[in-house]
């Protein structure tokens, strides 16, 4: 929750604008304000966050002399803004916002996570196989999908990756590094988030940023191709 902290500023904002860009509310008054804060980057960012947890986060950072709150409006005080500028200077920065009009990239994680585990496994002929855990809704999706494909989908997958990791490496090894350790294949795990954190000699909250512009940077990929 550390990270929303950064969302604020010396001048007062919206507390629901803010929620909302999150959670990806995109109502005119959200999208209009987020535009004047400079929020549309985060716009979908979290959208599982709950009203009551960030009320409390509120609440705690008013407390801890971070945040001025009056009634719907929320500021940094001069402490607030030196936590903001500590945060900035030590933690990952999002780099691929500008994308988040493209896809929910919660979803997209979901499905592809899951499609790559469903085709590892095929090419292994292994139909007994736990598959990750999404919404039924990504399962009947990545099912579709991989049922029109040919018999040739492992190769044209690996070349597709390929190129994309190719991409994001140049981007930032480190997303790169974490898109392929975060794969799950035949007999094939992942890497947790505390080895996720060590090996990429970054704080475990960071993580979430960083995966979220991996899914960014792939959904833009896959936007400038066809098929």
């Amino acid at each position: 929750m550390s990270y929303l902290l950064t969302l604020f500023d010396k001048t007062p904002r919206r507390i629901r604008v803010v929620e909302g860009i999150l959670q990806a509310k995109r109502t005119v008054t959200n999208l209009f304000w987020g535009q004047c804060y400079g929020l549309l980057p985060y716009l979908g960012a979290d959208r599982h966050l709950k009203r009551a947890t960030y009320d409390t986060w509120l609440q705690s950072q008013a407390a801890k002399g971070n945040l001025l709150i009056d009634q719907q409006m929320a500021w940094l005080t001069p402490q607030g803004l030196s936590v903001k500028q500590a945060w900035q200077t030590e933690h990952y920065q999002p780099q691929f916002g500008q994308w988040t009009w493209l896809a929910n990239w919660q979803q997209l994680a979901n499905r592809v996570l899951l499609a790559l585990q469903l085709v590892s496994e095929y090419q292994h002929h292994n139909r007994r196989f736990a598959p990750l855990p999404v919404s039924f809704k990504d399962k009947v999706a990545v099912r579709q999908w991989f049922l029109q494909q040919s018999s040739l989908i492992g190769q044209e997958l690996l070349k597709e990756l390929t190129s994309y990791l190719t991409a994001l490496e140049k981007a930032d090894p480190r997303l790169a590094d974490l898109f392929v350790f975060q794969l799950i294949g035949h007999e094939t795990a992942g890497w947790t988030e505390a080895e996720a954190a060590r090996r990429l000699a970054v704080a475990r909250q960071d993580l979430f940023w960083m995966e979220r512009d991996m899914w960014l940077f792939l959904a833009h990929s896959l936007w400038q191709q066809t098929g």
